[in-house]
Formats: C-alpha cells, structure tokens, sequence
C-alpha cells in the first residue's frame, strides 16, 4: 500500500510532464500537427499568465512547504516567481491541457480514455500539490479555474483558424492545358 501511494505522489509531481506527453503523442499520432502547434502555443500563453499572476498576487506558498523548498527560497535560489504559490502552475497546466484536449479530441473513437486518463492525471496532480503543502486548496482551486478558461479559450482558437478537414485534392492536372 506504501509503494502505491509513493507511485500516486511521483505521478502527482511529474503530471504535467506525463500530460503534456501524452498529449503530444496523442495529437501527433491523431495527425492532428496544426492542433499540436496551437496546443503548445497555448501552453506558453498558460504559463506566461501563471508568471504574471504570481508575481501580481504575491501570495506565499504554505508554512509548511517541504524544507528544501524553503531553504531555496530563503537563500533566493528559487525564480522569483516561483516563490510564490497563487496559483498553482502545476494544477493551472493540468487543467489547460484537460480542457484543450476534451474538445479537440470529441469525436475520437478513444475520446472517453483520453478525458478519463486526463482527468485523473489533473486531479492526482491537485491532490499531491496539497498533500505536498506546495499550495493552499484556494491556489489549487484557481489555478485549475484560470488553466480551464486558458484551454477553452486555446481550444476555441484553434478551431477559428481551421476551418474544415483539410483533404488531399484531386489532381486536375492544371499545369497541362488540354487543346
């Protein structure tokens, strides 16, 4: 039982990396390389947002965040940003990517394993990122909200730029002209 619940907190750390994996392979397997272009260049809007409100909010991380943490941030080892925890990049990413996923991959014949994969990976990450007292349930809560409303708006974004199934064309041998 020990080893089980060590291997749920690794997975809980590593999440976001297992998730944005996976997603990668998914899209690139689904032929889908458009999609994974404006998934990554959500991401990074994901994460630039994450920057901007941390260092915005200033709201600390728990007392009682593990030692090692602490000690970077009293020896001013850690990204002045990631000093703070409001909200939680980890939970904010999970959530973009479940969001961006859920819709793009809808008529998937595999879509209800994809979300259910997806969403277990977001929530053992929130779970961990309490347990873990790197983040307060109040930063893992908005940043599940705000990586949402990321993803929804990436999603939305993505399907305004393409338009329709793009389909090899017929040749009609337009460089030959019939007399």
């Amino acid at each position: 039982m020990e080893r089980a619940l060590y291997a749920l907190n690794q997975i809980g750390r590593y999440g976001r990396h297992v998730a944005g994996a996976l997603t990668v392979l998914i899209l690139f397997k689904c032929e889908k390389p458009v999609t994974l272009g404006y998934y990554a260049l959500g991401a990074i809007l994901n994460s630039i947002v994450n920057m901007i409100l941390k260092i915005t909010i200033k709201q600390p991380r728990p007392k009682h965040d593990k030692p090692d943490v602490n000690f970077l941030i009293q020896n001013d080892k850690r990204v002045s940003y990631d000093k703070f925890g409001m909200p939680s990049g980890h939970a904010q990413f999970m959530f973009y990517t479940l969001a961006f996923m859920a819709l793009v991959m809808r008529a998937h014949k595999y879509y209800w394993w994809i979300v259910t994969i997806m969403s277990l990976l977001a929530i053992n990450t929130a779970i961990q990122r309490i347990q873990d007292n790197n983040h307060t349930v109040v930063q893992v809560i908005v940043g599940s909200i705000i990586g949402s409303i990321i993803g929804l708006g990436a999603y939305y974004i993505t399907k305004s730029k393409l338009k329709g199934k793009m389909n090899l064309k017929e040749d009609d041998n337009a460089l030959f002209m019939s007399q």
